[in-house]
């Protein structure tokens, strides 16, 4: 079971890499070296929908975020780029989220949970870094983010075998839970290892190059509202094209008891 993981996690990554493309079911399935009747039902298994219903989801949770960050594009621009029509695309916006594209733009920012702070709070915390690239094995999950405590608990001790003095946590969400509902949100919890690692796990290449750096330090549950403010408000006012590269977090400490914590969320540029 763990390859067939390691495959749809592969399958997935294939998907987001390629959403603004015309995706067809037997590419993907060729990518991942399965029959395409045996792939669809895998990917349903193991990621709890089929892959036509992923895709089409994503595409519209993808657009719903650029509608709200690529703030010099029309909503009809939005739509071509994930291959929709105007019409189509307001109406499958609308079934999704019960609103018109044109009311989600307008009112995004009154959608957040929590609240955020000013530009130059977050901007006075920016720092320039370049970053050397790295490797981390890791695994995907899919699931609300308040599970990752414990999903980081049991990831951690399952590969503490393979954990050294230089090993740093690594994170990647992938998901603003104001635009994705969270039993579908996906993030990757991982960790810096030895060159050697076996082949049954995932690893992923950080490419090097120039980042955005945000020190966070404070305790675990001010976190959502950090990203939400780095997204609503940080975001827009910097010109940063948030689809040019992943968005990770480093952990550089963790006390367990106050949950105090204290990571880079590193942001390419």
């Amino acid at each position: 079971m763990a390859n067939i993981e390691k495959q749809m996690s592969e399958a997935i990554e294939y998907i987001l890499n390629h959403l603004e493309e015309d995706l067809k079911v037997k590419d993907i399935a060729d990518y991942c070296h399965f029959s395409e009747f045996y792939f669809n039902r895998m990917f349903k298994t193991v990621v709890g929908e089929s892959v036509y219903a992923f895709i089409k989801r994503r595409r519209i949770e993808r657009s719903a975020f650029d509608l709200t960050t690529k703030t010099d594009h029309s909503i009809t621009e939005i739509a071509s780029q994930y291959g929709y029509s105007a019409s189509n695309y307001s109406s499958a916006f609308k079934k999704h989220y019960d609103e018109s594209p044109h009311d989600f733009k307008l009112t995004r920012g009154d959608k957040s949970p929590v609240p955020v702070r000013n530009y130059d709070y977050y901007n006075q915390r920016i720092r320039t870094e370049w970053l050397e690239p790295f490797s981390f094995l890791y695994e995907r999950y899919v699931g609300p983010y308040s599970d990752m405590t414990h999903q980081w608990d049991d990831f951690i001790k399952r590969h503490a075998c393979l954990r050294t003095e230089e090993s740093l946590y690594v994170e990647i969400s992938y998901d603003d839970p104001v635009i994705t509902e969270e039993n579908h949100c996906i993030y990757d919890l991982g960790m810096t290892a030895p060159a050697y690692m076996p082949d049954t796990l995932n690893v992923m290449t950080i490419p090097g190059g120039n980042y955005k750096v945000f020190r966070f330090e404070d305790t675990v549950d001010q976190l959502l509202s950090t990203f939400q403010g780095l997204f609503q408000v940080w975001f827009l006012q910097s010109n940063i094209d948030l689809h040019q590269g992943k968005i990770f977090q480093i952990y550089r400490s963790v006390d367990c008891e106050t949950h105090f914590m204290v990571i880079d969320i590193y942001i390419p540029c």
